[in-house]
């Protein structure tokens, strides 16, 4: 499926106008932004009295309607199966939908939800402070809410790549890997191996308040540890 398209959402007290680019966008930020509202009002569109009009390709709906417990159980069996064809054939009803949801999603964090975003042909709209390591979603495409009266829109939390750091030949750098990260960023920049996040702690403290590069010309200091 390709992004790109807008949509909206309008009721009598909210207002929210956005661009879904990818196939998972992610929404970090404050409490009482209006994310959750965001899915909440998506999940009661079909109520006239809530006198809500979205705008958008695709259906919005509100991921409940879709993944319930049924659906987990049947993706617990199918997810061993390494057959695009077999899984695009048992989710394919679920294609040409814009899903949201938020972190009170129970299965949000599970590798049959993960499933369902890889062999579904849908888009979705996430709702979510916490890491989401099951899923593979663009740094380009976390945003925070902004909002304005009832007017909420979204702003790109990572506007540019951040590169590698300038590494001074004295001051090389600290990489947590020992293994192939290891021998990619020795690559590319002057660097040392922690052999183990658990040992970068020690090692910064070990270089007592020396600066450590990062990128965009921003120092931080280990002397806190």
């Amino acid at each position: 499926m390709i992004g790109g398209f807008q949509f909206r959402l309008n009721s009598n007290k909210l207002q929210y106008d956005f661009v879904v680019n990818r196939k998972i966008t992610k929404i970090i930020g404050d409490s009482a932004t209006g994310k959750s509202e965001l899915v909440a009002t998506v999940a009661t569109k079909d109520d006239a009295a809530m006198n809500i009009h979205i705008t958008c390709k695709y259906e919005a709906v509100e991921i409940g309607r879709a993944f319930s417990e049924i659906l987990y159980k049947r993706l617990q069996k199918l997810r061993t199966v390494s057959d695009v064809e077999t899984m695009r054939d048992n989710l394919q009803e679920y294609d040409g939908y814009v899903f949201f949801c938020d972190e009170t999603f129970p299965y949000l964090f599970t590798d049959e939800f993960a499933v369902f975003c890889k062999y579904t042909d849908s888009f979705f709209v996430i709702c979510c402070r916490a890491k989401m390591a099951n899923l593979p979603y663009s740094y380009k495409e976390i945003y925070q809410m902004k909002v304005s009266g009832k007017y909420h829109t979204l702003e790109r939390v990572f506007d540019e790549y951040i590169g590698f750091p300038n590494t001074a030949e004295n001051k090389p750098a600290l990489i947590e890997d020992s293994g192939s990260g290891f021998d990619f960023y020795a690559q590319v920049m002057h660097c040392d191996s922690a052999h183990g996040k658990s040992n970068l702690p020690i090692l910064l403290k070990n270089r007592g308040s020396e600066k450590v590069s990062v990128p965009n010309g921003f120092e931080m200091y280990a002397e806190w540890f």
